[in-house]
């Protein structure tokens, strides 16, 4: 829905001095936030803009500038929990399943086969098999939810377009005489676009994680 209204904005007769339709008539749709590129640098004459537009304005680029910083900071996070998340995980399975091998390899004989406090050696390397086996188990639960290359390219994705909006803010603001409410409204349609793919990616990623087999 975002990503509609977004394009829907860029065409409008406010948007005006480009016809997007005739820049790739060959090539694919453009992306949400190629059109917002399209639309916020390309410059035109700008009615002045009255004291109170400009209060207006300013407060709302102050508060996605606020929330597009937050974002940013936890996707960032997010990403690399992904990363080294998952890395560990598959390591720690991977160790765990080649010492289990060797404990189910080990030969109990001569000195080995000897009782340790009137105790069968065997029940020890049974015991300590199980106990890996155990491990194992949860480690492959916990991957179903950190083990997810899609959720990690979502993440990674996010953060550049995050820093995407608010490269376009800062620049914006160099202009201040010239941003308009569209321009505004646009970047806060794009933000909402972001965050909303993010949250659907996740949940598609959770429960993908959930159904999978054991």
């Amino acid at each position: 829905m975002e990503t509609e209204e977004l394009q829907n904005l860029a065409t409008t007769a406010d948007a005006q001095a480009i016809n997007y339709s005739m820049l790739q008539p060959d090539k694919p749709k453009m992306s949400p936030q190629t059109i917002l590129r399209l639309k916020l640098f390309a410059r035109r004459t700008i009615k002045p803009l009255s004291d109170d537009e400009k209060v207006e304005i300013g407060d709302k680029l102050d508060y996605l500038e606020t929330k597009i910083q937050d974002d940013l900071v936890v996707s960032e996070k997010q990403e690399k929990k992904q990363q080294y998340g998952a890395l560990a995980l598959k390591m720690m399975g991977t160790v765990l399943a080649a010492l289990l091998t060797v404990i189910l390899g080990i030969n109990l004989t001569g000195r080995l086969s000897q009782p340790i406090f009137g105790i069968d050696p065997t029940w020890f390397v049974n015991t300590t098999a199980l106990l890996i086996s155990a491990f194992m188990t949860i480690i492959s639960d916990l991957r179903m939810f950190f083990d997810s290359n899609e959720l990690w390219v979502r993440y990674s994705s996010t953060a550049n377009q995050l820093k995407n909006l608010l490269y376009y803010i800062r620049y914006l603001r160099t202009m201040p005489e010239t941003i308009t409410m569209l321009e505004v409204d646009l970047i806060k349609i794009d933000y909402s676009r972001i965050r909303e793919e993010t949250d659907k990616t996740i949940v598609k990623a959770r429960s993908s994680g959930m159904n999978k087999p054991n």
